[in-house]
């Protein structure tokens, strides 16, 4: 038999996690960004290449910063913040009163946890793409003295759809 999926502790859960993980995510995000961007327009600017620092940051971000700050936070922040609910849970003997009741407590409070944290998880990737290319285009233009035009125009430059549908499917098992 079929059991209904949880929709409110899904809602729940995926609130939960958002605000738990998101500030961790931007502080995480925004130091990486900037030593990416920093790192790659010193190289870039050596070969009398530094108009085409939009592609890199963009090919960095979406390929690699993206899932990898996902990965650190929602394995870091939310998933100890799961824990710990689950714990609390467990000593104040809800867990069993559930099972006492004939609910399946996987089902009632694992099942729903887990794909919040899935859903949390591309979110939150799509978050740190935003932020580095936002930020790389900041630390480039104004402080490098990166054209903002080359940075822009080149930003689809080598990274497309299939970049991004690898960078979602490496961030959501991440949860």
């Amino acid at each position: 038999m079929l059991r209904p999926f949880q929709w409110r502790e899904f809602i729940l859960q995926s609130w939960f996690l958002m605000r738990v993980a998101f500030l961790p995510t931007l502080a995480v995000s925004i130091p990486l960004t900037v030593l990416l961007i920093f790192t790659l327009n010193i190289l870039l600017a050596e070969f009398g290449a530094a108009d085409v620092s939009g592609a890199g940051a963009a090919i960095g971000a979406v390929t690699q910063l993206g899932p990898l700050v996902t990965v650190l936070v929602v394995a870091g922040a939310g998933s100890t913040a799961i824990c710990a609910d689950l714990g609390a849970r467990t000593i104040r003997e809800e867990i069993d009163a559930l099972e006492v009741l004939g609910i399946d407590p996987i089902h009632r409070l694992v099942v729903p946890r887990v794909i919040a944290s899935t859903f949390v998880a591309i979110l939150l990737n799509g978050a740190v793409i935003t932020v580095g290319l936002v930020g790389g285009f900041i630390f480039g233009v104004y402080l490098q003295n990166v054209s903002a035009g080359a940075y822009v125009s080149t930003l689809t430059l080598i990274t497309g759809l299939p970049e991004v549908v690898t960078s979602i499917v490496r961030a959501a098992p991440s949860a």
